[in-house]
C-alpha cells in the first residue's frame, strides 16, 4: 500500500484553497477527514513541490481578501471614502451662488476656459472653469461622479492628497486641451475634467498596486492591466455623450494617470497630519484666489 505525506491546513476553507492550487499545478492528491479536521495528502515524491506551491499560493495571496472597513468607521463624515462629498458640495454651493453659466455675464464670463485667454496668460480659467457648470443636469452628473470617485481617491491618498490630486488632474486637462486647440477658440466650464482626473488616478493607482501584488505587465492577462482598461472602459462609456467636452474628458483621464505617478511608483506612504491639513487649506486657498483674479479682471473690462 502506497505511503503518502500529509498536509495539514490550518482550517477547512484553506484546506479547499490548498487543494486548487495543487490541483492547478497537477499534483495528485487527496483530501480525507481526520476527526474533526481535514487533511491532504500527496505521494511522498511529490512532498516538496506541494509544499513549495501552497508556499508560493500563500505569498502571492498575502493579505487577501482584504479586512471589511467597520460601519462605525464608514458612516463618519470624516472618513476618506466619504470625502467625496465634501468637493460635491463645493461645486453645488458655487452653482447656488453664482447660478448656471450665461456668457453674457462678465464673471462667469471670465471664469470660463477659454483657451485664447489662457493663451495669452489668464492664469486662473482653468481653475475656475472647474466650479462653474452649464445647468443642473451638468452639475448633478459631476456631483456624483465627484461622491464617488473621490471617495476612492481619497481612501487609496488620503483627503488631503487625494483632493489635491484631483483638481491639479483637472487644471492640467484644461490647460492641454488650451494648448492643443491652437487657433481654434475653446471655451468649457464644468468639473468633468477633474471627475476624469479622479478616474485616471483611481485606474493608475489601482493598476500599480495589482502589479506590487501580483506582477507582470508584459501578459495581456496580468491583473496589473484590468483597473486600466476598466478607465478606459469607463471613459468611453461616460465621457463620449453627444455634446460632451470630449477632449477635455480625455485630457483630464490622461492628466489623472499622470499626477499620481510620483505618489504611487514608490509604495504610497499617508501623508503626516500637518502634510493633509496644508494640502486641503492650500487646495481651497487656489481656488479661492483663482476666483479673486477672475472678478477682478471681470471688474476691468
Amino acid at each position: 500500500m502506497q505511503a503518502f505525506e500529509t498536509i495539514q491546513p490550518p482550517n477547512a476553507d484553506k484546506a479547499l484553497e490548498w487543494i486548487t492550487a495543487l490541483a492547478a499545478d497537477a499534483i495528485p492528491y487527496r483530501l480525507v477527514k481526520a476527526g474533526e479536521d481535514w487533511q491532504i495528502q500527496v505521494p511522498p515524491h511529490f512532498g516538496e513541490k506541494a509544499r513549495e506551491t501552497i508556499q508560493e499560493y500563500e505569498d502571492v495571496n498575502v493579505g487577501w481578501p482584504p479586512q471589511q472597513t467597520r460601519w462605525a468607521e464608514s458612516t463618519s463624515l470624516a472618513h476618506p471614502l466619504w470625502s467625496g462629498l465634501w468637493g460635491a458640495a463645493f461645486i453645488i454651493m458655487v452653482f447656488f451662488c453664482f447660478g448656471e453659466y450665461d456668457g453674457n455675464n462678465s464673471h462667469l464670463r471670465a471664469g470660463a476656459s477659454d483657451s485664447v485667454a489662457i493663451k495669452e496668460g489668464q492664469w486662473w480659467r482653468p481653475i475656475t472653469a472647474l466650479t462653474l457648470h452649464a445647468g443642473f443636469d451638468h452639475l448633478a452628473g459631476n456631483a456624483v461622479f465627484l461622491t464617488i470617485l473621490g471617495g476612492v481617491v481619497c481612501r487609496n491618498l488620503g483627503i488631503g492628497l487625494g483632493w489635491a490630486l484631483i483638481v491639479l488632474s483637472g487644471i492640467a486637462g484644461n490647460t492641454l486641451v488650451a494648448f492643443a486647440s491652437r487657433d481654434a477658440p475653446h471655451v468649457a466650464v464644468g468639473a468633468s475634467t477633474a471627475c476624469f482626473g479622479a478616474l485616471g488616478i483611481a485606474a493608475m493607482y489601482q493598476a500599480l498596486e495589482n502589479f506590487r501584488q501580483f506582477g507582470g505587465w508584459k501578459s495581456v492577462w496580468s491583473r496589473a492591466w484590468i483597473p486600466l482598461c476598466g478607465g478606459i472602459a469607463l471613459l468611453g462609456f461616460s465621457g463620449t455623450h453627444p455634446g460632451s467636452d470630449i477632449a477635455a474628458h480625455a485630457a483630464g483621464f490622461l492628466c489623472g494617470l499622470l499626477v499620481v505617478l510620483p505618489f504611487a511608483i514608490p509604495r504610497p506612504r499617508p501623508c503626516s497630519e500637518w502634510g493633509e491639513a496644508a494640502l486641503k487649506v492650500g487646495t481651497v486657498v487656489l481656488i479661492m484666489f483663482a476666483w479673486r483674479a477672475a472678478i477682478q479682471f471681470a471688474q476691468q473690462t
